[in-house]
């Protein structure tokens, strides 16, 4: 059976204040300067949530995981190659010490190349381009245990795009392997770097060679075990933003911000020997990467990871022993054989639980009635890195007999919101509460003269509740040590007193004797729009028109509309499958009758199209839609 969740329920929630203001605040300003001198931020709404105790090993140090949870306690399962068993913590330790040894002549020259003066120290950086499975865990800890800053890469991404990060870091090697051809996958790398900006072109790794020898089911405890060579102060790892306000930035997370938000998902969501973590999101975002890899291993959970999102292959995961009576959950012996235990926790975004929900359709009644039960099975199915709609949430609600976690991160913060993993109701559409040793805080949102609050505002709270809504400012251990030689943009990030600035709007809704609940609006420059006066979320929006039976997808941005402002227009994927096709008329009198008219898109904006531009994590891309269907 499974282990009951550690519930978040059961936090204690802090408002450390809690004010409010009748008139919004001009934006603060941004120069390193200013803000030393300024004072701390005039919050509408601030709480805090007690901070767990730390790991007693840091998750970056593959050999202390191996002496923590035991060198032949499986680790790391693989969907990909089943037949190839499970990688312990041991072998784990026992390959990330190759790779680390691999490295040493390359990155001893480097050590004396100057970093970024402005943030932690850092030693030489390594990307790693693989796809997920044992090389990839490999060269992840092998660059932790040689001292070096781990720059993950996304191996379906073009050349050009991935000389991008390369050559932002500064990478000294690129560790290439894992299903991406060695060395040809490299070579355009480094010919796309050199001729970006004539940087001296990383060096290649084979990460295959590297790791020969480590793999497999063995239990590597006779193995030479590397100690970190960095303290877990200095930088670990570079993660690129995924570019949608502008060109993608290099956020450095420390060692010891990795414990800090590994200790936090595991205290929020009961994560730990017996957990088996299915992980088939791409590794170079903080979803894929922390919460489904990184933070599990740091307390004994087991990672089963997909080399791909596959429908298919995740409902076959989902029903694994099904047959056998098999129900989930409890310890991950040794010695496991080569097939995975079932999953106890999905982690996916709203588009790939999308996928899985159409896969559901196309199956027979045997096969639903399967799926059903595996996906009852789970005991945590968690959904982030966009806002779940309502539909693609009810259905999976009604299929698995529990409700998707939703909770809201960023690659710069970390996760700072979450829903309960037990003991409570999860209300559709918010994000919970702060997550444990999670500070927020939030500032009203500068308007325009003339500009009122209007718009489509959060459903009206009942009696016994108040409403906040600003930008969300967040505030803990586990934050991002700044942008990688861009001292501009992280002063710009923070406000006084440590505050990084989210970007985000959000809605706070606290009940008599209930802290607050809060839900997400929409990235302040691309999803509030100002029409007319007044404010709308795109994401309300979206909501209403998907709500709509013939609507499969949508996304909503806003255009010039002359002296209104913003105008708001919608590109609509329709269902298929005998389902009645809406026009952009009936559509725009859908969203009429349940949004104020500041919300509504006219007829002549409502574009029905056969797909939305999205990247590697499946997030819409806005100025994709933006540019290619409305031409702006």
């Amino acid at each position: 059976m499974a282990r009951p969740a550690t519930a978040l329920a059961r936090r204690s929630l802090h408002i450390a204040d809690l004010r409010r203001s009748s008139s919004f605040l001009r934006p603060a300003t941004t120069t390193a300067a200013a803000a030393a001198a300024a004072g701390p931020p005039a919050m509408a709404f601030e709480a805090s949530t007690p901070a767990p105790p730390p790991l007693p090993v840091a998750p970056t140090h593959a050999a202390g995981l191996a002496a923590r949870h035991g060198a032949a306690t499986p680790a790391l399962f693989f969907s990909g190659n089943p037949a190839a068993g499970p990688l312990t913590f041991g072998a784990l330790a026992a390959a990330a010490a190759q790779v680390a040894a691999s490295l040493k002549g390359v990155t001893e020259t480097a050590r004396a190349l100057p970093s970024d003066p402005a943030l932690p120290p850092c030693g030489p950086r390594v990307a790693i381009l693989a796809r997920p499975g044992p090389a990839y865990a490999a060269a992840l800890w092998g660059a932790w245990a040689a001292g070096c800053v781990a720059v993950p890469l996304h191996a379906p991404y073009p050349p050009p795009a991935l000389a991008h990060p390369v050559s932002d870091a500064g990478c000294v090697a690129v560790y290439v392997g894992g299903g991406v051809p060695w060395p040809d996958a490299g070579t355009a790398v480094v010919e796309a770097v050199v001729g970006k900006d004539d940087a001296t072109p990383p060096s290649l790794v084979d990460l295959d060679a590297a790791v020969v020898g480590g793999g497999g089911g063995g239990d590597g405890e006779n193995a030479s075990l590397l100690p970190p060579l960095s303290p877990p102060s200095h930088g670990a790892v570079l993660l690129y933003t995924s570019g949608t306000t502008g060109p993608p930035k290099g956020a450095l997370h420390t060692g010891d911000g990795l414990a800090a938000q590994a200790a936090s998902l595991a205290a929020a969501w009961g994560l730990g020997r017996g957990d088996v973590v299915l992980n088939a999101l791409p590794l170079h975002h903080i979803h894929g990467l922390v919460n489904a890899l990184v933070a599990p291993l740091a307390v004994g959970a087991a990672v089963e990871l997909a080399p791909a999102f596959s429908p298919t292959a995740v409902w076959a995961a989902l029903v694994r022993g099904l047959e056998e009576g098999g129900e989930g959950g409890g310890e991950v012996e040794a010695g496991a054989g080569a097939h995975p235990p079932p999953p106890t926790v999905l982690m996916a975004v709203p588009t790939m639980y999308a996928y899985l929900l159409d896969a559901y359709d196309g199956m027979s009644p045997a096969d639903q009635a399967a799926a059903r039960a595996g996906a009852a099975r789970l005991r945590l199915a968690v959904c982030g890195s966009a806002a779940c709609p309502a539909p693609t949430a009810s259905r999976w609600a009604a299929l698995a007999g529990q409700s998707l976690l939703e909770r809201y991160g960023m690659t710069e913060a970390g996760m700072v919101l979450g829903q309960a993993a037990a003991g409570a109701a999860r209300v559709r559409g918010t994000v919970g509460m702060p997550m444990p040793g999670v500070a927020v805080g939030v500032v009203p949102t500068p308007t325009a003269p003339g500009e009122g609050e209007g718009g489509s505002p959060p459903p009206p709270p009942p009696p016994s509740s108040s409403l906040v809504t600003g930008e969300l400012l967040v505030r803990w251990n586990g934050l991002f040590a700044g942008y990688w030689r861009r001292p501009n943009a992280t002063a710009d990030a923070f406000a006084p007193g440590g505050w990084f600035r989210t970007g985000d709007v959000v809605a706070v809704e606290e009940r008599e004797g209930t802290p607050g609940t809060f839900s997400i609006l929409g990235r302040a420059s691309t999803d509030i729009l100002k029409v007319g006066g007044f404010k709308v979320s795109a994401l309300q929006v979206e909501d209403a028109l998907l709500a709509h039976p013939g609507v499969a997808e949508a996304a909503v941005v806003g255009v010039p509309g002359g002296a209104r402002g913003d105008a708001v227009a919608a590109a609509v994927v329709v269902r298929g499958g005998g389902v009645c096709v809406p026009s952009p008329a009936s559509l725009s009198a859908w969203v009429a009758a349940r949004l104020p008219p500041a919300a509504v898109p006219r007829a002549e904006a409502v574009v029905l199209v056969d797909s939305l531009p999205r990247n590697a994590l499946g997030k819409v891309d806005k100025k994709g839609v933006r540019r290619g269907v409305f031409g702006q």
